[in-house]
């Protein structure tokens, strides 16, 4: 999720003014991003108890203050309604007796928000003129969630990019992943949504769906959980993989990254708790099962954004299994080496197993 939207999510949270929606998306961001879980307590107590000494009237004043100083910003919906707030009136009686005394503290966070959100209107409000290449990434460690123009909502595993289409709207739905997201797309039977890889293509009309494609790797795959995908290979137009839901497909390739080819299997949840190991990520869960520690260790250096060090290959192929449900890598460790019997040494960002 972009910082901007974050931040004027977090905004119409403390506002009260937020759908169920906004709270979901605002709650994915913050699970994925401790900076701004701080950020949210640290404002949330100043909601709750406000700096002793100041009077309802000065914390208006305050951000009255604040708003006056980036007036541009007033045309944003959410900073424009706290700036007409009535000041004759008293405080506590004002949308419902809600209380302002929160408005101090948050008035920077929302304008910080409404500026970048207004600069980027400007940008893009040129008439005759498509508006610029948009780029999302979730990087080493982090996981986000994001809103497109067209409604589709999409999460970003580690160490993704995704780039959109210039112009992407309601009428053009088309990017490029570098990486693995899931996709909620909103349906619209004349306007197929197009997620590009490189290697394949996958048009959707409205649909959930996961699409793995790290730039590297010898394998890639799409999965599909409800709706309607197709599945066409890149230099290939005629190519048409027709994608049943709780199903996916499998691509193996060469190093040039072209398939070679490509299997079919049905998505199985486990056995003791239904999760869906393709998408289980998605709730920050890691779960593997038969993975060599090779390829898991590739997982585990996206996810916790460390170097993993072999000292001694003779564990690379061991296969394991294992869910672990947001723990710290020290404990993903220290349980894989009870099961694998290797040791291991954390110093700082980097592991050492021999």
């Amino acid at each position: 999720m972009d910082q901007e939207r974050a931040y004027l999510l977090l905004a119409k949270y403390l506002a009260g003014e937020a759908t169920a929606e906004e709270r979901e998306e605002l709650e994915w961001a913050l699970h994925a991003d401790p900076d701004l879980r701080r950020m949210e307590e640290h404002l949330s107590v100043l909601r709750q108890a406000p700096p002793k000494g100041v009077t309802p009237e000065e914390e208006l004043a305050m951000l009255q203050g604040g708003l006056d100083r980036i007036l541009p910003v007033r045309s944003i919906p959410v900073v424009r309604r706290l700036s007409e707030i009535e000041v004759d009136k008293p405080p506590y009686e004002i949308r419902g007796r809600r209380m302002l005394r929160w408005l101090a503290a948050a008035s920077m966070l929302v304008l910080i928000a409404g500026g970048v959100l207004w600069w980027h209107s400007r940008q893009v409000a040129v008439a005759g003129k498509a508006a610029p290449v948009a780029i999302l990434t979730a990087g080493r460690g982090a996981r986000k969630m994001a809103r497109l123009p067209d409604g589709t909502k999409l999460w970003l595993n580690a160490g993704t990019r995704i780039v959109l289409a210039q112009g992407f709207s309601h009428d053009r739905r088309e990017l490029t992943l570098e990486g693995e997201a899931f996709f909620d797309v909103q349906h619209d039977e004349d306007h197929p949504f197009i997620i590009h890889t490189g290697a394949f293509e996958v048009r959707v009309l409205g649909t959930s769906l996961n699409v793995r494609a790290y730039p590297g790797e010898s394998s890639m795959e799409a999965t599909l959980i409800e709706g309607k995908a197709e599945i066409g290979l890149a230099g290939n137009p005629q190519s048409a993989i027709p994608l049943r839901p709780n199903e996916k497909v499998v691509f193996h390739s060469e190093d040039s990254g072209n398939p070679l080819n490509y299997i079919r299997k049905p998505i199985v949840p486990d056995r003791t708790d239904g999760t869906i190991v393709e998408t289980s990520w998605t709730k920050n869960k890691l779960v593997f099962r038969n993975e060599t520690l090779s390829s898991l260790s590739t997982r585990l250096e996206r996810w916790y954004d460390v170097t993993i060090v072999f000292d001694d290959a003779r564990y690379l192929q061991d296969t394991i299994s294992g869910t672990f449900p947001d723990m710290p890598i020290e404990d993903v460790m220290h349980a894989l080496h009870i099961t694998s019997g290797f040791q291991y040494k954390i110093e700082k960002d980097t592991v050492h197993i021999w």
